[in-house]
């Protein structure tokens, strides 16, 4: 089972700029299946009714409010506590895996956090009956819930306590298909990147099958594209491998999904939100945000090199960012883990210096800046001409059309490896889960633990002067100048997008 809370913090300010980014929109039905779904709690606002937090002397302090959230019987996930604050929209999260079309339970608990010389913890009231908790029922079938509160998969609902020390509590569930099963995956991308109004966008959805970037197409029994607020999907095929629905741009912005249904197996991509027309400003243009929060989510923010691109709205450079998501959605990693990467467009251009000799370059001033986006887990600078590229701390240059390369310098920032080639890579070791080693005792330790041999650990020919260091992952490895993620390159990956699950991205 998987269980997971978070809460949004680092989000507030980007998301001011696209409020709506990710609205919570209909959910593709899958009564018919009986598999494993996403059963999701998202908690987005809390304010307290009655002083939760009242001594001799009358409201000790502000309430300090966390939650306890149980689904289908799991053990309880507490959340983080919000310190001091009466009223906050915490965006807490809790998931758990589930499976078959039943119903199952779920109970919301709401506490305000004490200790020292308030005492113990206090449970605040948040049902309007004769409880103080939420207990209530979620049809798998029909997302329907039901006993302390009533509503549908994706509504707002709302409650408040009844008696003392009460609060009202706005939260959200949904439960969602996989985005990947074993031997089937969707691709769904759209184009125009950035429409603006008026424009034609086109909405691709393919099923894939295989594995790394040996992937292909293979006909389904069902492909459907879901668009906005729509109650059934915008467009349905049946015995394909692909699909495209065609839309006019209209708005502030678009939102769609794709889902692949095959031999009683479902997957769906998850909702993505896309910005229509200009943000305000100089913000940075949201492209494909497929999670609602950017602590959620690695975020790659893309600049245009100025010599390669007269602006950063030009057309060419709109269009090799389509095919940069593209060139990561050609490798299994990204697209199991495609509800965990947001891509954005900067609206200030970068200078990359084309240097002869690429080593009389200070890898601290092979890209130029005149402002980096501070949420940004990744600054990625396109271009065009062909040359060395980098990847100073944060960020990295890549030619759009060159996926190996691309992927292989986002393996660097943000996913912290070091490279695996001679002679003259970024070596370091990453802590933890790193893919490249300081001596080779460390190495022959630790690589049974990815699937290795300790046998497989060997020096790295020519790093030397700058030591010795040591890898055991495969001589075609990403890391190595190859395409494969496997090994230690594939753990740390792994870890990477874990951890944005957890909420620390």
């Amino acid at each position: 089972m998987k269980r997971t809370a978070w809460g949004a913090r680092r989000a507030l300010l980007v998301l001011a700029l696209f409020a709506s980014v990710m609205p919570f929109v209909a959910r593709p039905s899958s009564a018919q299946n009986n598999q494993t779904r996403t059963v999701t709690v998202a908690i987005e606002r809390v304010e307290q009714l009655e002083c939760v937090d009242d001594g001799v002397f009358g409201c000790f302090s502000p309430a300090d409010f966390y939650a306890k959230v149980r689904i289908n019987g799991s053990a309880p996930v507490e959340t983080a506590v919000e310190l001091n604050d009466n009223v906050i929209a915490p965006n807490w999260v809790i998931t758990e895996d589930v499976s078959g079309n039943g119903t199952i339970p779920i109970k919301i608990e709401l506490w305000d956090s004490d200790g020292f010389l308030a005492g113990d913890d206090d449970p605040v009231d948040i049902d309007n009956g004769t409880g103080r908790v939420l207990d209530l029922d979620l049809n798998l079938a029909t997302c329907r819930i039901s006993r302390d509160a009533n509503g549908n998969c994706g509504q707002q609902i709302r409650r408040r306590g009844f008696s003392d020390d009460r609060a009202e509590i706005r939260f959200r569930i949904t439960a969602e298909e996989p985005v990947a099963a074993q031997d089937l995956m969707v691709r769904c991308l759209h184009s125009r990147i950035w429409p603006q109004p008026g424009q034609n966008v086109a909405i691709t959805a393919e099923a894939l099958t295989g594995s790394g970037t040996a992937l292909s197409r293979e006909s389904v029994d069902r492909i459907e594209i879901w668009v906005n607020n729509g109650s059934t999907p915008a467009r349905v095929r049946t015995n394909r491998s692909s699909t495209t629905h065609n839309l006019t741009a209209t708005g502030s912005e678009l939102s769609y999904g794709c889902r692949i249904v095959d031999n009683g197996q479902a997957v769906f991509s998850g909702w993505r939100s896309v910005m229509v027309g200009q943000p305000g400003g100089n913000q940075p243009v949201p492209v494909l945000l497929a999670a609602g929060s950017v602590d959620q989510a690695i975020d790659l923010v893309f600049y245009a090199d100025d010599k390669d691109y007269s602006s950063a709205s030009s057309a060419t450079f709109i269009s090799d960012v389509r095919t940069a998501i593209r060139n990561y959605y050609v490798e299994e990693m990204y697209l199991r883990n495609q509800q965990r990467v947001n891509f954005w467009v900067a609206q200030r251009q970068a200078t990359v210096p084309r240097i002869p000799n690429f080593f009389d370059l200070n890898p601290g001033q092979c890209i130029q800046f005149s402002k980096k986006e501070p949420f940004a887990d990744a600054n990625v600078i396109l271009h065009r001409e062909r040359f060395r590229d980098c990847a100073p701390g944060g960020s990295f240059t890549s030619e759009a059309s060159n996926g190996r390369v691309l992927r292989h310098e986002t393996g660097h920032s943000p996913f912290g490896l070091a490279d695996e080639y001679c002679c003259d890579g970024g070596y370091f070791q990453s802590n933890p889960f790193p893919n490249v080693y300081r001596n080779e005792s460390q190495c022959r330790e630790d690589a049974p633990n990815y699937g290795k041999s300790s046998d497989d650990c060997r020096l790295i020919d020519g790093a030397f002067p700058r030591g010795n260091w040591f890898v055991a992952d495969a001589r075609n490895n990403l890391m190595n100048g190859g395409t494969l993620i496997e090994g230690a390159t594939k753990r740390r990956m792994e870890f990477v997008f874990n951890e944005c699950e957890a909420g620390r991205c």
